[in-house]
């Protein structure tokens, strides 16, 4: 899959109260876990979900609204910061 590129869901899938059956979602990666993160306009969220869960609609094409999309977005990067009293 190449970043940009729409995914359709065709299952359902309950994103905090929108079910996102029949949606086209923005494929951002594949993460870790084999779940693709894809983005969704309608309530500007973030799904990851499984092969078996969307269909590529047209595959490797991006059009350049979603390839803007994609040149401005960065996951998240976890750090952690271990604070200690100094006595």
């Amino acid at each position: 899959m190449k970043p940009g590129e729409y995914l359709r869901v065709l299952v359902d899938y309950k994103l905090y109260d929108l079910n996102l059956r029949d949606l086209k979602g923005i494929y951002v990666k594949t993460l870790k876990n084999g779940k693709h993160l894809t983005y969704f306009k309608e309530n500007e969220e973030w799904a990851e979900l499984k092969d078996d869960q969307v269909k590529r609609t047209r595959p490797g094409f991006v059009s350049k609204k979603n390839q803007s999309f994609i040149d401005r977005t960065k996951t998240m990067v976890y750090t952690f910061y271990l604070e200690h009293d100094e006595e």
